[in-house]
């Protein structure tokens, strides 16, 4: 399962998402990104669970510039998932088909407003804690 093939299964995706960690270890060609993703069953409130997005088979990262890093960021970044496109990220037209469908793109919203490609051969779902 690739990134985006993870983020379908899930009811909303990773849009509207938190971001809390992520780690790479490119030596392994391993990784994770921790999220809090949307939940919801018929008729409840939404809540978020936490999650870790397993990565193996790493292949690409790239975080987008941050001109100044906000002194007060004490908890998540709020982010939404979007297609990966040459827009937001420079030269992936060029990349061949079976690398592009290994990449999944977050945009982080404000107060960084950039983005971050991860590119990995297999991803998997482990689910942590129920947030709110």
């Amino acid at each position: 399962m690739t990134f985006c093939e993870a983020e379908d299964t899930l009811p909303h995706g990773f849009h509207d998402a938190k971001l809390f960690a992520m780690h790479f270890d490119f030596r392994d060609g391993t990784g994770f990104v921790e999220l809090g993703v949307m939940v919801q069953q018929m008729h409840e409130e939404t809540r978020h669970e936490r999650l870790r997005l397993v990565l193996r088979g790493l292949v690409a990262v790239s975080i987008s510039h941050q001109d100044e890093v906000p002194a007060d960021l004490t908890d998540s970044l709020d982010v939404s998932s979007f297609p990966t496109t040459e827009k937001e990220l420079p030269g992936f037209s060029a990349l061949p088909p079976e690398v592009q469908m290994l990449y999944g793109s977050l945009y982080v919203h404000e107060p960084w407003n950039n983005y971050i490609h991860i590119a990995a051969r297999e991803a998997s779902i482990e689910w942590l804690t129920i947030l709110n």
